[in-house]
């Protein structure tokens, strides 16, 4: 990767910490608090939308680097850049209008299909590979659709979604530049620095949370990430998924877990293994910790072994993603157990 280019993530990082304290003196005097409630985990009122900053930093840098490099990036460089910047874009007018006033979930769902339709489009289009076949695509979307979403469900405990962001973001970034995809590289390091920069103001105490603005981008700009490696550039997409798999793994499985008990999966709940966590003995820096673990000693690990070859990219995500929802379960099982003790001591 030109040394030029880390200029970008470091001036990310440097602008969204500094910038940052606008943003909760704007969502303060808006009164945008996110206040204590039977389904949060904080116990004081906390300014929400503090991400609006670093979505505003992610687009001005990186349609800064689309208009200065574009020229050297290619035809898939250029799209996959333009994709991300389109996708962030959205998702963050999005965002932002959702913490000054709720949309209702029907809008939001709507403009998310609209947003993940138009990118894979965009991204097939521009692909000099062979098109998949329209099963698989629609499998995709559906997949770009749940990680939009998901990261927004994620987003509850302190520092914990900017971290995966940071985790993630490297990562990616990781195996982008080994394949010598430097547009790719530069996004998903960006992500990684806006994260970083937000992570000051939100963990371990919190100063403000990152709203929807930011949970929303960061969501499907990692599933733009993916895709635009897998169509523009034919990396292995079963591979590119695990980078998220903690994440993804506690959402899905708290869905299908709900979805499974007739409960209106759709409501805000605490029931994602990292709000047990929390709630329970861990507290937000114990469960910041079980996650950053899981992240280094069994995703890392397993990508890396995967990525050179040493192990099969879907034994390897198999196995991840099996051994995730065993622990899922395994927290699962023991609230409810203690619940059902405390029950009957109560008796």
């Amino acid at each position: 990767m030109s040394q030029s280019l880390w200029f970008y993530p470091l001036l990310t990082f440097v602008l969204t910490l500094g910038l940052t304290p606008l943003a909760i003196y704007y969502s303060n005097k808006k009164k945008m608090l996110d206040y204590p409630g039977e389904r949060r985990s904080h116990d004081r009122p906390i300014p929400r939308g503090g991400g609006a900053v670093a979505v505003l930093v992610l687009l001005a840098l990186s349609g800064y680097f689309l208009v200065s490099e574009g020229d050297a990036l290619g035809i898939s460089g250029r799209a996959g850049v333009t994709a991300f910047i389109i996708a962030v874009s959205v998702l963050g007018v999005v965002g932002y209008r959702d913490d000054h006033a709720s949309l209702s979930n029907t809008m939001k769902l709507f403009i998310q299909v609209l947003a993940c339709v138009a990118v894979l489009l965009f991204l097939l289009s521009a692909s000099p590979l062979p098109q998949p076949s329209t099963g698989l695509l629609i499998f995709v979307f559906l997949a770009m659709l749940w990680l939009t979403n998901l990261y927004n469900f994620m987003d509850g405990s302190h520092g914990l979604a900017a971290t995966q962001a940071i985790f993630s973001g490297l990562l990616l970034a990781w195996l982008f530049n080994l394949n010598e995809i430097y547009s790719l590289t530069l996004l998903t390091l960006l992500l990684a620095a806006v994260s970083g920069g937000f992570l000051f103001w939100n963990f371990p105490r919190p100063r403000v949370f990152m709203g929807d603005v930011l949970s929303g981008v960061l969501g499907i700009a990692f599933s733009v990430l993916i895709v635009a490696g897998w169509l523009l550039y034919q990396l292995d997409l079963i591979l590119l998924s695990i980078a998220l798999a903690t994440f993804v793994v506690d959402a899905s499985m708290t869905l299908i877990m709900r979805m499974l008990s007739g409960q209106k999966w759709y409501n805000p709940h605490r029931e994602h293994a990292y709000q047990r966590l929390v709630t329970g003995s861990c507290g937000h820096v114990g469960t910041w910790l079980i996650y950053q673990a899981l992240n280094l000693l069994l995703v890392l690990p397993v990508f890396w072994l995967a990525q050179s070859g040493q192990i099969n990219s879907i034994s390897a995500a198999v196995f991840v993603y099996l051994l995730f929802s065993f622990l899922w379960y395994a927290v699962y099982r023991n609230q409810r157990t203690n619940n059902k003790n405390n029950i009957n001591e109560g008796h």
